[in-house]
C-alpha cells in the first residue's frame, strides 16, 4: 500500500489537530508549511512538508539552574 502524495486542507487539519482557518491564516501570512496551489483555488499539502514545518517549529525547553 502506498501513502497519498497530496492532502487537502481538511485532511491535514484532521491529521495534525489543526483547523482549516489556522492553515488559511498561515498561508495569508506566508508563515506556514509549504503548500501547492493547483489552478486558482485548489490548495494541497504534502505530508513531508507539514512534518518539516513542524520540526522547525519545535522548541527545546532547557531547565534553568538553581542559583
Amino acid at each position: 500500500m502506498f501513502e497519498k502524495t497530496f492532502y487537502t486542507e481538511a485532511e491535514i487539519a484532521a491529521l495534525y489537530g489543526l483547523t482549516g482557518a489556522y492553515l488559511r491564516k498561515l498561508r495569508s501570512r506566508q508563515a506556514g508549511p509549504v503548500f501547492v496551489r493547483i489552478g486558482d483555488r485548489m490548495i494541497r499539502y504534502r505530508r513531508v512538508d507539514i512534518d518539516r514545518w513542524l520540526a522547525t517549529a519545535a522548541v527545546e525547553v532547557i531547565p534553568k539552574r538553581a542559583s
